[in-house]
């Protein structure tokens, strides 16, 4: 029997028995999910297309005005809301890809990433009436939800008899992520996992772990946002790159709150970030150099450029762990050049600790070129141009920016009271930061 006329008669049974029989909050979700068995043979049966494609938009849209229009008919978009209210954001997207089916006819991929929303997502919706424990980058979501979304996608699926393990599990990441409506993030992220399902994966689990950070305060609501863009475009161009700078990341937010109340004692201008995490403009001072290269890396395809890509994030990690681990392990630090000692926290100072610290950073991104092994030349030049671009580092602060004294801290900005210790008011911390990791690329493209 065709599986049109099986859903359609599970549709009007199960409907009719839910709202005989059922609080609203289940009839919605029902709903959801027996509707959405009709409509969605429409893309996995070919023969179908040309007679639904042109009918379904327009009575779509009939019933929707009609519900609008007759107040007797407004519990329909109620039943689909989660808030009671009749117009809602959720409803927008189910009529949207109502409308969407003349484009995409019998897309097998988009119907098959329908699934999704309505077995994986529908599902879900009912574990908010169990107890389950919340995601740590989604409060909203639960754990139980997620494992709903992964078997209410694979049994749907099933039914259609084109199961795919993949896009299950970017299913079930992306009904979590959090945003506007988790309808559209579940539907498109899986409909893009039938194209590439290894980056839609990794891309699913880094706006995760981004959301976690921020959650966490390591990084701003901004920072966490851009910090998304900058990774997809790494992942984009290449898993080295991608490699390199999300490594340099996690293990940048890592050491910057290693021992973070003594830190604070220490540079008195760092409290907003130890509060709120790293902010928009950090993230992308410490991934312009990385971005440009991978963009002439796009332009030329010169493999040169990837490895310039990973050197900037190496000289990041390596300048974060110098910096951060030094300030707070050593109880000495020492000028550059001259190797006087200097006040501990002043820009551009070294230590012992901090220097074997920024050798271990560089260490551990030089690794990522085993992504692709070509040889330990390409390991040992990404290592030698961190520590370049590292010690430049140090250099422009000692010398181009203001470092002052107060209340027996450092401050990095010249504020009421404080009183100069060393180098000029010429750049920021982040336009230092930019400046080293682009000599780092820079060797790397020159010498290498």
């Amino acid at each position: 029997m065709n599986k049109q006329f099986i859903s359609a008669g599970l549709m009007i049974i199960v409907l009719s028995i839910s709202v005989i029989m059922l609080p609203q909050r289940y009839i919605r979700k029902i709903t959801h999910i027996v509707t959405g068995f009709v409509f969605i043979n429409y893309f996995v049966n070919p023969e179908q297309c040309p007679l639904i494609s042109a009918l379904y938009p327009g009575i779509g849209l009939f019933i929707y005005l009609i519900c609008l229009i007759i107040p007797n008919f407004i519990f329909v978009p109620i039943l689909l809301s989660k808030n009671n209210k009749p117009y809602p954001f959720e409803i927008i997207t189910y009529f949207a890809l109502v409308i969407a089916y003349p484009i995409f006819k019998c897309d097998h991929k988009f119907g098959m990433s329908l699934c999704a929303l309505i077995g994986g997502d529908g599902l879900a919706g009912f574990s908010t009436y169990f107890k389950s424990k919340a995601l740590p980058s989604n409060p909203q979501k639960t754990i139980l939800g997620v494992f709903l979304t992964l078997f209410g996608t694979i049994i749907c699926q099933w039914f259609y008899g084109d199961i795919n393990i993949f896009s299950a599990l970017v299913a079930c990441l992306g009904e979590s992520i959090p945003a506007i409506s988790d309808n559209f993030t579940i539907t498109l992220l899986t409909y893009l996992s039938f194209y590439s399902p290894y980056k839609v994966f990794i891309m699913t689990i880094l706006i995760h772990i981004s959301s976690f950070l921020m959650i966490k305060r390591k990084l701003t609501k901004n920072g966490a946002i851009i910090s998304i863009f900058i990774l997809a475009f790494h992942l984009y161009v290449s898993y080295k790159a991608l490699l390199a700078f999300f490594g340099f990341g996690i293990l940048g937010v890592i050491a910057s709150q290693f021992r973070k109340q003594k830190r604070l004692q220490i540079e008195k201008t760092i409290s907003t970030e130890l509060k709120l995490g790293r902010s928009a403009w950090q993230a992308f001072d410490n991934s312009i150099a990385s971005i440009i290269c991978l963009i002439f890396y796009l332009i030329t395809k010169n493999e040169k450029f990837i490895t310039a890509s990973v050197a900037a994030s190496a000289e990041c990690l390596t300048d974060t762990f110098g910096s951060d681990l030094g300030c707070v392990l050593s109880n000495r630090t020492y000028h550059p050049i001259t190797f006087r000692q200097v006040k501990t926290g002043i820009n551009g100072g070294i230590s012992i600790e901090g220097t074997l610290s920024g050798f271990i950073g560089a260490l551990i991104i030089c690794m990522c070129v085993f992504v692709d092994y070509k040889g330990m030349r390409e390991f040992w030049w990404i290592f030698f141009a961190a520590i370049i671009g590292s010690y430049s580092d140090s250099l422009i602060g000692m010398y181009l920016q203001y470092s002052g004294e107060y209340d027996n801290g450092v401050v990095t900005t010249p504020i009421d009271g404080s009183v100069s210790i060393g180098g000029i008011n010429f750049f920021s911390n982040g336009a230092v930061n930019v400046v080293a990791s682009f000599i780092s690329a820079l060797v790397i493209i020159i010498f290498y």
